[in-house]
Formats: C-alpha cells, sequence, structure tokens
C-alpha cells in the first residue's frame, strides 16, 4: 500500500491535526499578525520539505525575506548552528554568491565539522528557487503567474512545494481597489494550479490585523476572495499570546521562537473534518492552545459527495455526462455491510446509460474521463467491471482509524427519494440540482446579506461553461426543480436569478 508524501511541520501535535491535509493538491494557509512567526513555520515546512520531497520543486516567493535570511534560517534549524543577524555585506556568517543554494558558510566563523555537514546539506537546499518580490515596488501577480507556469510547463518534474510569504492587497501595485482584484486574480491561478494537481501543497502566509482587546484574527480579506477560502484545506492560526517559555535558560534560539509558536497554534479546516477546534466558516479566528482544546463535535456539512472542491474536480474534466455517471456511481456503491466489499459497485455500460438517459458510448467517454481524472479506478473482472470510488474511505482524525463514514453517499438517496419520478433520466436536470447541492451558501456573509444561508444566485454563462447547459436546458430544468419541490426560486431586485433550496439542513451527510 502506497502512501502519499507527507510533509512535517516540525511540531508535533500540529502534524497530527494537518496528516489528511499534507496530501497532494492541498492549499494550507499559516496566519498570524506580524511578528507572530509566520515565515518561521514557513521556513520550517521548506526545510522538512528538502528531505521528503528529494527531486521535486520547491519555491519559495516572499515579499520581505531576502534569500540569505531565509537560507540563515533553515540552515541554523538543519545543521543547530547558532544564528545570528551578522551583516552580510561585511565579514558576516555566511557567503553570498547567488541565492539560497550558493550560501556557504564563512571558514573564518565555522569549524571544519560543521563545514562539512553544510556542504552535504547544500545539495539539497538547491532545490529550492528564491523569488523576491520586495512592496510594493514589483508586481506579486506577474512573479506569482510565472511561478505557475512554471510548473505547468515542466512536465518532467514531479508535482512540488511552492510556499508564499506573504500574500496580501498590500503586496500588489495600484490603488486598493485594484490591488485587492489582482489579489483575488491571484488566488484564483493557486486554486487553479492546485486543483490540476501541479503543486503537492500550496503554503501561504497572510498577515492579518490582531484586535489588542479580544482575542481574534480579522480574516476579512479571506473571506471576501471565496474561491481560495473554499479550496483551503487548513487554516494554521499563530497567536501572540505566548505564555511562559521553559527554554529561557537554552541557547538555541529557534528551540525557544517554536515552543513559542507550538504554545498558540490553532487549526481551521473550512470543511469541518479534523482534530483542531472546529471553528465554523466566519472572519473571526480564535485562539486556542493545542494541549487545552476540546475535542471538536461531530462535523455536519464537512465532505459532502459533491461539495465544491469535488464538483471542480468533475466539472474539470471537460465531460458533463462524467457528473450524471459518477452519480449514479455513488448511489449505487456498497457501504461495506456484510461480506459485500465497501466502495465497489459492478454496473454494466448498459445498465448505467438506461438508467442515467445517456448513450453506451457517452457513458463510456464519462468513465475514461473519471478514471484519468483520479476520481473512480476501474478494473475488469471476470464478468463485469468493477468500479471505485476513490475517497470512499475517510480517515477519521479524531479517533486515528480509517473507517466508513456513515451515510456518505446518502445525499443521493435523499434526492432519488423528494418524488416519485426519478432525476436520472433526466441528465440535464440532475445535473443542475448537483450544481445547486454543491454551491449552495452554507453560510451568510455578514457583507453579503442578502444571500442567506440555503440559497444561490445562480450565473447562466457558468452554467453553460461547466455544464454545457444552454439558458434553454437551464429555465426547464429549473422549472422541473421547482415543480418537484426541491427549490424555490425568488429572483430578487438586488441578486438576479435567486434560488433557495426548500430543506437544505435535509443534504447535509449527518442529517
Amino acid at each position: 500500500m502506497t502512501h502519499e508524501p507527507f510533509i512535517s511541520t516540525g511540531l508535533i501535535g500540529l502534524d497530527e491535526a494537518l496528516e489528511e491535509c499534507l496530501q497532494p493538491g492541498n492549499v494550507i494557509g499559516v496566519i498570524g499578525a506580524s511578528g507572530a512567526g509566520k515565515t518561521v513555520l514557513s521556513s520550517q515546512i521548506i526545510r522538512h520539505a528538502l528531505a521528503t520531497l528529494q527531486g521535486t520543486q520547491i519555491q519559495f516567493i516572499s515579499t520581505e525575506v531576502s534569500p540569505e535570511e531565509l537560507g540563515r534560517r533553515i540552515v541554523s534549524a538543519t545543521l543547530s548552528i547558532p544564528c545570528n543577524h551578522a551583516d552580510l555585506d561585511k565579514e558576516g556568517e555566511y557567503l553570498c554568491r547567488d541565492g539560497i543554494g550558493h550560501l556557504v558558510p564563512n571558514p573564518r566563523k565555522f569549524e571544519a565539522p560543521e563545514i562539512i555537514r553544510w556542504k552535504h546539506f547544500a545539495k539539497r537546499i538547491n532545490q529550492v528557487r528564491y523569488h523576491h518580490v520586495p512592496q510594493p515596488s514589483a508586481d506579486l501577480s506577474n512573479v506569482l503567474g510565472t511561478v505557475l507556469h512554471e510548473f505547468e510547463r515542466d512536465l518532467r518534474s514531479e508535482p512540488g512545494l511552492v510556499v508564499l510569504d506573504y500574500l496580501d492587497f498590500n503586496c500588489f501595485s495600484g490603488d486598493e481597489y485594484t490591488a485587492r482584484q489582482k489579489m483575488r486574480d491571484a488566488m484564483e491561478a493557486i486554486v487553479a494550479a492546485s486543483c490540476r494537481g501541479k503543486l503537492l501543497i500550496f503554503v501561504f502566509a497572510q498577515a492579518v490585523s490582531a484586535n489588542a482587546g479580544k482575542r481574534y484574527l480579522d480574516l476579512s480579506d479571506i473571506a471576501d476572495c471565496r474561491g481560495l477560502f473554499d479550496a483551503t484545506d487548513a487554516f494554521i492560526g499563530i497567536g501572540q499570546d505566548m505564555g511562559e517559555d521553559p527554554h529561557d535558560d537554552d541557547d538555541d534560539g529557534a528551540s525557544r521562537e517554536m515552543y513559542r509558536e507550538s504554545q498558540s497554534l490553532n487549526v481551521l479546516f473550512p470543511n469541518g473534518i479534523g482534530k483542531g477546534v472546529r471553528v465554523p466558516v466566519t472572519r473571526r479566528f480564535e485562539y486556542q492552545r493545542f494541549e487545552d482544546r476540546e475535542e471538536p463535535e461531530r462535523p455536519r456539512g464537512g465532505y459532502l459527495p459533491f461539495s465544491r472542491e469535488r464538483f471542480r474536480d468533475l466539472c474539470a474534466l471537460g465531460n458533463p455526462n462524467a457528473i450524471n455517471v459518477y452519480a449514479f456511481l455513488a448511489l449505487f456503491t456498497r457501504s461495506g455491510l456484510g461480506v459485500l466489499k465497501s466502495g465497489f459497485t459492478w454496473p454494466s455500460h448498459k445498465t448505467i446509460a438506461a438508467k442515467t438517459g445517456l448513450t453506451v458510448k457517452q457513458v463510456r467517454g464519462a468513465i475514461d474521463k473519471l478514471e484519468k481524472g483520479g476520481l473512480v479506478k476501474k478494473r475488469r473482472t471476470f464478468k463485469s467491471n468493477e468500479y471505485r470510488i476513490q475517497g470512499w474511505e475517510i480517515h477519521h482524525v479524531a479517533s486515528g482509524a480509517t473507517t466508513q463514514k456513515k451515510g456518505y453517499f446518502s445525499l443521493f438517496r435523499r434526492i432519488l427519494d423528494e418524488s416519485a419520478e426519478p432525476l436520472f433520466s433526466k441528465p440535464a436536470t440532475l445535473r443542475l440540482w448537483l450544481y445547486i447541492l454543491a454551491n449552495t451558501q452554507v453560510f451568510t456573509h455578514p457583507k453579503h446579506w442578502e444571500i442567506q444561508r440555503g440559497h444561490i444566485a445562480l450565473d447562466f454563462d457558468v452554467l453553460e461553461h461547466e455544464l454545457g447547459l444552454s439558458m434553454v436546458d437551464a429555465d426547464e430544468a429549473l422549472a422541473i426543480l421547482d415543480e418537484r419541490g426541491s427549490i424555490e426560486i425568488l429572483g430578487g431586485e438586488r441578486v438576479k436569478n435567486l434560488i433557495r433550496v426548500v430543506n437544505w439542513d435535509r443534504y447535509q451527510p449527518d442529517a
């Protein structure tokens, strides 16, 4: 059994909480006020990635830290060499020739064993490609676009690690409105590259404001950019309430610094799954220490079969019929009762075509797309084809065991139970209904209060692009769903094409 590469953060408690998030295609956010330690934690991740991701791309985009400073931090933590801030323009600790890879220790400052250890480590540190974007003279979006383009172009390399320190609208040129728009465009590029699997993990550090009277971080900039917020698998919040440090007598400055971070770290999982403190999708990120956290309540609304992430993966396949075939396979997949294998189903192409209203040729093309996209695994058995939904088994971090989540795909059965008339015979209607369930507002945003929880504002251009539905087909499908009592068409003066999902709570996996 093969396991995906695991990148350590250098903190045991944080590794346990993020174990399920450090997987290919994931996005991790490191948030905290100025001076809280975002760069230190980011460099820790790079340091461990050098040992884990040998031969892959590791790129560091910084708006603050110079390559000399980054190299000094990595060397200090890796080789246990004391680190200070000597002026490198003079005879300092290191001689910097060209970036991180050529940063060498000054022979007048270090003993021979330390230099030998450094030369051995220098072979791995050359993997890091550094991009320095000083504020606000350069435009960060151009550099970020170039880095992501290199990942797309270099097909020979394996997916790698990108660390951006840090992401904020102040890093972009122009007035505040233009800078925020550029920041949203950069976030969309990050999400797109992550969904295509070209990034093993994307770590971005986000500077946020800290209220002096209340212990919370303001996430308004991130929450406004819904694309990145929805695509981020976990946020690591670094607080400033450091507490008592037992390492005061220790000479290792890096150890003291990382201890202070470990005492004020907290994890937010937007999908509601994880060992950290579960916080609803909100603009406030409250501090809480790891040792003080309570066991999270049973999550609701996380890992929907047609969550935004899964639906985005299906739409990216470029074959709308794949959505219908995936829904059919998910509905008839075994749940592990008796001697039946969990997560498997064995329908023929003709059966799928008859149930979904597609042709056999369309079914074959859709299954081929699902296989190439890594969403379904197909294997030929003695009598028929065997299909397995990838991701059927969910690792429950709190219990430490891999189990089948009860009612994981019961959503589809609830869809069919609404009416005696099945939706599978109407491919366009089912496709639109699943799109609505995947993109319905899960919380009421304080700045966009007109779209309440359980509502969605449809964009017909998006429906045509992602679902292959013309405006006529979409209107017909909406009329069918309205007649069935699945949705209520509201309209509205401020928000056009506003839809309310009837009995929204019914479509949560644990409902």
